[in-house]
Formats: C-alpha cells, sequence, structure tokens
C-alpha cells in the first residue's frame, strides 16, 4: 500500500522535474542547431536567442536534474521561482499556445513551494537580505552560518534567537557580538 504523504511528495516534483528536463533538452538540442523534439513555442524562440537562451535552458536542465535526484530541493525550487512566473506571463500575454502547460508549471511549482514552506521561515523571521541600512549582513550559505551583528543595538532579536529549531539541531547558527 502505498502511503499519501509519499505521493503527494514526490509524484509533483518527478513531473515538476521531467517538464524541466525536457525543456532544458529541447533548449540545448535547438542550441546545437537541430529541430527541437517537443513542440515550443515559435514567439519564445525568437526571445531567447543567444546567451539568453545557453543560460535559461541551462538552468532548467540542471535544476530538473537535481529534481529528478531529489537534491538541494528547496533551493532548486526558490531558483526555478522566478523562470516560472516568467513562463507563465509569457504564454498568458504573448503567446498562449503552450498556457496549459504553463499553467500546470506553476501549479506545481506553487504546491511545491507551499509543501516546503518550512524551508523557507528563516529569511522571513530575519527580515530576509531587507535589514535595516547599514546592517552588516554575511552569508555563508554553503557553511550554514549567518552572522548578523548590531541586531541589539536597535533592540530586536539576534538570529540565533529567531533561528528555526532545525539549525540549533544540526549545530550551524553561530553568532558572533561585535
Amino acid at each position: 500500500m502505498c502511503d499519501l504523504h509519499i505521493l503527494r511528495l514526490h509524484v509533483p516534483r518527478l513531473l515538476l522535474s521531467l517538464i524541466f528536463l525536457g525543456a532544458g533538452f529541447n533548449g540545448w538540442v535547438v542550441i546545437l542547431g537541430y529541430e527541437p523534439v517537443f513542440p515550443t513555442s515559435p514567439k519564445a524562440m525568437e526571445l531567447l536567442t543567444g546567451y539568453l537562451l545557453v543560460l535559461e535552458k541551462s538552468v532548467e536542465l540542471i535544476c530538473g536534474l537535481l529534481l529528478v535526484a531529489n537534491r538541494y530541493t528547496p533551493a532548486t525550487l526558490a531558483v526555478l521561482a522566478p523562470i516560472v512566473v516568467n513562463i507563465l506571463f509569457f504564454h498568458l500575454f504573448v503567446d498562449p499556445s503552450l498556457l496549459p502547460l504553463a499553467v500546470l508549471v506553476f501549479l506545481l511549482e506553487a504546491y511545491l513551494l507551499w509543501l516546503y514552506r518550512d524551508r523557507y521561515k528563516w529569511a522571513a523571521s530575519t527580515g530576509g537580505l531587507f535589514l535595516r541600512q547599514g546592517t552588516p549582513v554575511h552569508f555563508a550559505i554553503p557553511l550554514g552560518a549567518w552572522h548578523l551583528s548590531r541586531r541589539k543595538e536597535w533592540g530586536a532579536p539576534s538570529f540565533c534567537e529567531q533561528a528555526p529549531p532545525y539549525l540549533d539541531q544540526l549545530d550551524v547558527c553561530s553568532c558572533r557580538r561585535y
């Protein structure tokens, strides 16, 4: 018997990853000078030329691979979010021929972002990147350490006091007072 939790998490992720793998592969086929394998929007191919096509299709291909491998999924979804919104608006206003696929991609992305919403709470709890002017903020994302200084001077709690519990459990929160 299948667990419903596994189905509602992995099926949308795999479907979104297959869509982006197909789009990235199809883009690279066009870049290499061959006819596209899957149907494409002619207006999108006119718009995306040169480095922009290479950049977007590379990001789509890499993110599709990361979603298939289930690695760095929250970060991958964050990278794909502006691309998905751009795809939706492009097919909504410029070329409605592939609008159903764009809506499906948007709904899958929104659903997965909602499922992984706990992974983004640290940005909301610390004010994200929009802190008061003059606040030195150093993010060492690969190391998982954030150093925020002078938060106590304003009467605001430091980042370590606001850190989500999973950061404390992983021992990645190290704040220094300057």
